[in-house]
């Protein structure tokens, strides 16, 4: 029976344990293999890990499996198949040696490239390593005797390493694409396949983050929106907010729940250029966190009004704000989803000649279905901008109520005096496919209650 799932923090030894491994393979093959390859988590510097050192066996593209064999005979190593890995070949080890897990992989096999990318990757970018330690520390306390829930709950973030090395995704079973740990018959990421229900943390009183984690992966929700300030407290000597950034991503992946985005704070609505300067510069180091906390969604705002800054500059600033992050956002992969929030962008015309003068599939709209009917706007002009900005969502957020600014009153999905289904037709006809995310604003002591109402509300009208 397996044992619990120990993850512990990287130890020096292990490198050379692989070395003294590597040398007694290499005398035993006699030349038959072309590398032997450290993979998995023991091969990347400073990765907490499980304490088993993972080895790739690299034979040229046809070479007799036989051959291979009978070779690794005489070292103690019994061939296991597969385990419905196909280009991985399994072998038990002899004792008396540091455990490990062996495979021979032919030079040509996509699970050895698989191997290597993700090896790679997180050792060029050790944020990233960083962010998956702490997810596997997590994960482990939860799962800690169930290595196959273990697996599953991190494939999410081993397919988004993947594919940032440029892997494309695979869907057969059972696999461990990063060669930790042997493991079979048992497949599939975290996350529903069906459309994605999240929640929004800063309209959720009364709950620190760990317990709205808990709450919403107990009510079914498999997404979270979080603000910055969670992550970076920019204002404290010393933070430290990358580290910040993947202790919330375990956090919250131990609950079953993943980031959809990570609201910015910012504000374009800059005086002068060295505080526009300034805003970009942050906006980026924002998205940098957001990834390493789960998402490349970044949803920000115009910015705020001021004396200093007349109306007849808001549009050009903006677009000066976003064109100037651009590049990055090419660069990099990450999307900014403008939110109609506030003052300044609360009308999805302006947000459109927006969107046309960047003219970036990086830049699009949060949409948020009751901040139109607050700013003013009277319901057919509501439903008028439901239409007009749907083709630019990138985020959603699903709000109801009654009323404009002083009058507005916030309510459950279905319970206020907004079209709702509506703004879903309108997202579904324009091809949208991100999150669904609630957010509530009616009495406070009822958040839970409210939340709860808005999940059952989309999963009725958004299809599955």
């Amino acid at each position: 029976m397996p044992g619990p799932v120990i993850v512990v923090d990287y130890d020096s030894a292990w490198p050379l344990q692989f070395q003294a491994l590597r040398h007694r393979l290499a005398q035993g093959l006699a030349g038959s293999a072309t590398a032997i390859e450290h993979v998995g988590s023991t091969a990347v510097s400073g990765l907490a890990a499980k304490p088993i050192i993972d080895i790739d066996v690299v034979v040229p593209a046809g070479a007799s499996l036989a051959a291979v064999c009978a070779a690794l005979e005489p070292l103690g190593y019994s061939h296991r198949g597969d385990l419905g890995v196909p280009g991985r070949e399994a072998f038990d080890r002899p004792p008396g040696l540091p455990v490990h897990h062996l495979y021979v992989c032919a030079a040509d096999s996509a699970e050895l490239r698989r191997h290597l990318r993700f090896r790679d990757r997180l050792r060029a970018h050790p944020e990233e390593a960083q962010a998956y330690g702490a997810l596997k520390r997590a994960l482990a306390q939860r799962f800690r005797d169930d290595r196959a829930a273990y697996t599953d709950a991190k494939a999410p973030f081993v397919a988004e390493i993947l594919a940032r090395a440029g892997e494309a995704p695979v869907s057969q079973p059972g696999r461990s694409p990063h060669g930790d740990g042997q493991r079979h018959g048992r497949g599939g990421a975290a996350m529903p396949r069906s459309a994605s229900c999240g929640l929004i943390y800063y309209n959720f009183p009364g709950h620190n983050l760990e317990q709205f984690a808990a709450y919403a992966g107990a009510a079914g929700f498999t997404r979270a929106e979080i603000a910055v300030s969670e992550i970076w407290r920019e204002k404290e000597e010393g933070d430290d907010p990358e580290a910040r950034a993947a202790q919330v991503r375990a956090l919250l992946q131990a609950r079953g729940v993943g980031l959809s985005a990570l609201s910015a704070g910012n504000d374009f609505l800059q005086p002068d250029d060295a505080g526009m300067a300034r805003q970009v510069a942050r906006l980026e180091r924002v998205c940098r966190l957001a990834r390493l906390a789960g998402t490349d969604t970044v949803r920000i705002d115009g910015g705020w009004t001021k004396d200093a800054v007349p109306q007849e500059r808001w549009f050009d600033l903006i677009v000066a704000g976003l064109r100037a992050s651009a590049p990055f956002l090419e660069r990099e992969g990450f999307t900014l989803a403008l939110d109609n929030h506030g003052l300044v962008t609360n009308d999805a015309d302006f947000q459109k000649r927006i969107f046309d003068a960047v003219g970036s599939k990086r830049v699009g709209a949060n949409v948020d279905t009751m901040n139109y009917r607050w700013a003013g706007h009277d319901l057919a002009t509501v439903g008028r901008f439901y239409h007009v900005i749907a083709p630019y969502a990138r985020h959603v957020h699903f709000k109801d109520g009654r009323g404009s600014r002083d009058t507005y009153r916030g309510a459950a999905l279905g319970e206020g005096e907004l079209d709702l289904a509506l703004a879903v037709r309108e997202l579904e006809a324009a091809g949208y496919s991100g999150v669904w995310t609630v957010e509530y604003e009616g009495p406070r002591a009822d958040a839970e209650a409210g939340y709860s109402k808005g999940l059952a509300w989309l999963r009725a009208h958004v299809a599955q």
